[in-house]
C-alpha cells in the first residue's frame, strides 16, 4: 500500500488443528506507516478474536524487520479456520512485506 490515508489489508484464510500452537512470521519493510501482523479465529461463542504483533519499525530509512506471532488455536473453538493478515493501520506511507509463513509450533524457522 502506498499514499493515501488509511488502513489496508492483506490476508489467507487456512484450516488449522484446535488445540495446536503456530507461529505466523514474516518480514515488512515500513516507511512512515504502522504495519503489524494480525491472526482473527472464532472462539467458542462464534466471536472473532484478534491477535496483533508489536508494529514494524515506521522509519524514514527503512528497513527489513522480521516479526513473528505465536498463538494456540483453541481446542474449543468455534472453527478450524484462521486468518493470517498483514495490516497497515492508519497511515499514509509504503509498506512492503514478504517471506510470510505459518509453521507449527512456538518456534520461528
Amino acid at each position: 500500500k502506498t499514499g493515501a490515508t488509511g488502513s489496508t489489508r492483506y490476508h489467507q484464510t487456512l484450516a488449522l488443528t484446535k488445540g495446536k500452537t503456530y507461529t505466523f512470521s514474516g518480514y515488512a519493510y515500513a516507511n512512515n506507516v504502522n504495519s503489524v501482523l494480525m491472526i482473527q479465529y472464532r472462539d467458542s461463542n462464534n466471536v472473532i478474536q484478534t491477535v496483533i504483533s508489536d508494529a514494524f519499525p515506521s522509519e524514514t530509512s527503512p528497513k527489513w524487520t522480521r516479526r513473528e506471532i505465536a498463538f494456540t488455536l483453541p481446542s474449543d473453538a468455534f472453527s478450524t479456520s484462521v486468518t493470517f493478515l498483514m495490516a497497515i493501520r492508519n497511515g499514509s506511507g509504503t509498506t512492503y512485506f514478504d517471506g510470510m509463513q505459518v509453521e507449527v509450533g512456538s518456534v520461528t524457522s
